[in-house]
């Protein structure tokens, strides 16, 4: 169905409620069928002896629970689903910040040959696709609202001090990170294209129509200001670090990229991170908020269509690594246009393929993302 922005997707449930109903019901039918079962088996049983005959109460009982449940469980099953083709997205961040920034002037860092040492075997991969695996689809999708779209209060059970209070542009349907089976982060992602404003909520959820999430974050795309709150470990937004298809079917992915990695070092990061989740016991992992350009030398000949696209703009913007994950992978999109046997070519590139900038002398204050642009 056609969407706000441009996008075009399917119905979905959300995780929460929706998500478990169809599941439950479905097992009262289940545990109904098998006490109804028993129930006739025993006035069969009794029949042949000849005992006498009772109302048939707890067998009206089982039959009228088998076919509300029965019923419930078809009326609440989910719709069917595709993966979506989301809109295109307008430049996001002005032109002075970080996401904005070439990496090909700064100098590589005095920290890069440790820090990529104990990281060099990591394939390189991209955290998004086109298809649905293992029940999910991989990537951050994108919500398209405006001044219509009902805002709803948000419980933000995880990191309510540090988060935006709220309210949330929600969408309906709302597209959330690893539908539709759940499981994995649940970002939900709204942006008001308008407004340049952007809302981020992470594991998100609804029980019964009420909303929850473990933390939130808003931020304007017009501002080099941190958001208020978060969703990635790192501190920064997540948006404007997100490979999307529309940029990469147009030949240039222009800003830097976010991606997660399984070793970052544990309580440290450096600018542009205000934050990190990692956990590495290994001495020289690399803090979180890292920037890293693929090398010139590195070899691209392996490489697809989609993947040396992506590729590019490692070696012009970089990378920062703003989480910890399994892997080495790259903040992106889900999307039905993408080709994920070519995206797969991605891993023929590893960590040792990288070098790690030192952006000291382009920051223009620490507790913003504004940089100073090349000489």
């Amino acid at each position: 169905m056609p969407a706000a922005g441009g996008t075009v997707g399917p119905d979905v449930v959300v995780p929460g409620s929706q998500q478990v109903a169809p599941a439950f019901f479905l097992a009262v039918t289940v545990v109904a069928v098998l006490v109804l079962g028993g129930l006739l088996t025993r006035r069969h049983l009794r029949a042949r002896r000849g005992s006498v005959r009772r109302r048939p109460i707890g067998v009206s009982a089982a039959l009228a629970v088998v076919v509300l449940a029965g019923a419930a469980a078809w009326l609440t099953r989910p719709p069917p689903f595709f993966v979506p083709e989301l809109g295109a997205l307008p430049t996001l961040m002005p032109a002075d910040n970080v996401f904005r920034r070439t990496a090909t002037d700064l100098p590589v860092s005095a920290d890069s040959g440790r820090w990529i040492g104990s990281i060099s075997d990591l394939e390189l991969s991209a955290g998004f696709g086109g298809r649905v695996v293992d029940g999910v689809v991989w990537g951050i999708p994108y919500n398209f609202v405006d001044d219509a779209t009902v805002r709803r209060p948000v419980a933000i059970r995880l990191e309510p001090r540090s988060s935006f209070p709220g309210p949330y542009p929600i969408t309906d349907p709302a597209y959330i990170e690893s539908m539709p089976t759940y499981g994995f982060d649940m970002h939900y992602v709204g942006i008001d294209p308008e407004r340049s404003e952007v809302w981020e909520l992470l594991s998100t959820r609804a029980w019964f129509g009420r909303w929850e999430a473990d933390s939130g974050a808003h931020y304007s795309t017009r501002s080099n200001a941190y958001p208020v709150g978060s969703t990635i470990a790192a501190g920064l937004p997540l948006l404007p670090g997100t490979i999307t298809y529309d940029e990469v079917a147009a030949g240039d992915v222009d800003h830097v990229v976010l991606a997660a990695i399984e070793t970052t070092a544990t309580g440290s990061w450096i600018w542009p991170a205000r934050g990190t989740d990692g956990r590495s016991t290994v001495p020289e992992a690399p803090p979180q908020g890292a920037w890293l350009r693929l090398r010139e030398t590195a070899d691209l000949s392996a490489l697809g269509p989609q993947a040396t696209v992506v590729a590019d703009a490692l070696r012009t913007h970089g990378l920062i690594l703003s989480d910890t994950g399994p892997g080495f992978a790259l903040r992106g999109t889900p999307d039905r246009r993408w080709d994920d046997d070519d995206l797969a070519t991605l891993r023929t590139l590893h960590a040792s393929d990288f070098e790690v900038v030192d952006p000291s002398g382009i920051v223009v204050d620490p507790e913003q993302l504004a940089v100073r642009p090349p000489a």
